[in-house]
C-alpha cells in the first residue's frame, strides 16, 4: 500500500482557461515479506479546472491510501518504478457530486449554481476606485495601497459582494500582456491586505487600444488602469460583462 504523505498545489494558472494542480506524495508502506526492499516516494500530479479544486482536493484526500505495485520488467532482476493506483479525476463527475452550493467567482463557472446565476441576473455594477500605471507598466502607482486598503476593508466588511472582476487596461501602443499583468497586480494588492482570492476574477482589456494601421489611435493615458466591477452580488449576479464588438475581454481569476 502507499499511504497520501503530502498534496501540494504546484500550479494555478489563469489563461487560456483558470486551471490548478496539484501533486500527491504517496510513501511505499513496508512490506514484512521483503523487509529489505524500500521503494521510494511516488510523486503524481493531478489537474482540474479551477471551479473542480475543492473536488479535486476532497477525491484526492480521500484516496489516504491506495494500492501500488512495482511491476517486473522481462529479464530484469529488480523491480520497476512503483506505481500508485490512484483513481483519475474527473472534473465533469466531480462537478455533480460537489458541494451543492458554491459561493465567490467559482459560482459562475460551476454548473450547480447556474439556475441561481440565472434568475438573478443584473448588468455589473461598477466600482468608483481607480488604480492608474505609467507607461508600459505592471506596477501601481502612487496611492495604489491607499485606494486598496479602503477597498479592502469595504469587499470584507460586505460579504454580498460574492465575485469582483479587475479589470486591466492598456493604452495604445502598449504590450497586450500589460492588461493581464496590471489586473494581477492590483489582485495581489487586495490579497494581501485579507481579500479572499476566491473573491477576485481577473480581467484584461485587450482590444480597442489600436487604430487603423493608417490612423493610430494616440495613446490615451487614462486607459492605463484598473478598473473594478461587482460580477456576482447584490444588485450584479451574473457572468463577466459581455464585451461590446469592439473590445475583447479575458477573464482570470
Amino acid at each position: 500500500m502507499c499511504v497520501l504523505s503530502g498534496l501540494t498545489k504546484v500550479e494555478e494558472r489563469e489563461m487560456p482557461m483558470p486551471w490548478v494542480v496539484y501533486e500527491g506524495v504517496y510513501t511505499p508502506q513496508n512490506n514484512a515479506q521483503y523487509p529489505q526492499f524500500a521503494p521510494p516516494e511516488v510523486r503524481l500530479r493531478f489537474g482540474a479546472p479551477a471551479a473542480s479544486e475543492q473536488a479535486l482536493k476532497a477525491q484526492l484526500s480521500a484516496q489516504a491510501a491506495v494500492p501500488c505495485h512495482a511491476p517486473m520488467t522481462q529479464g530484469a532482476c529488480m523491480p520497476g518504478a512503483v506505481v500508485a493506483d490512484v483513481l483519475p479525476f474527473d472534473p465533469a463527475r466531480a462537478t455533480t457530486s460537489a458541494a451543492t452550493h458554491v459561493t465567490g467567482c467559482a459560482a459562475i463557472e460551476a454548473a450547480s449554481e447556474q439556475d441561481r446565476l440565472n434568475q438573478s441576473y443584473e448588468p455589473s455594477t461598477a466600482i468608483p476606485e481607480r488604480f492608474v500605471f505609467d507607461e508600459g507598466s505592471a506596477t501601481p502607482g502612487p496611492g495604489a495601497k491607499d485606494t486598496a486598503s479602503a477597498l479592502a476593508k469595504r469587499l470584507t466588511a460586505d460579504q454580498s459582494l460574492e465575485c469582483v472582476g479587475v479589470v486591466g487596461q492598456i493604452s495604445g501602443g502598449e504590450s497586450a500582456s500589460l492588461a493581464e499583468g496590471r489586473a494581477r497586480a492590483i489582485k495581489a494588492l487586495l490579497e494581501s491586505l485579507g481579500v479572499d482570492k476566491g473573491r477576485l476574477m481577473t480581467i484584461a482589456v485587450t482590444a480597442k487600444v489600436f487604430g487603423p494601421s493608417s490612423n493610430p489611435q494616440p495613446p490615451d493615458p487614462s486607459n492605463r488602469r484598473v478598473s473594478l466591477k461587482v460580477l456576482l452580488g447584490a444588485g450584479a449576479a451574473a457572468a463577466a460583462p459581455a464585451p461590446s464588438p469592439a473590445s475583447a475581454i479575458a477573464p482570470g481569476k
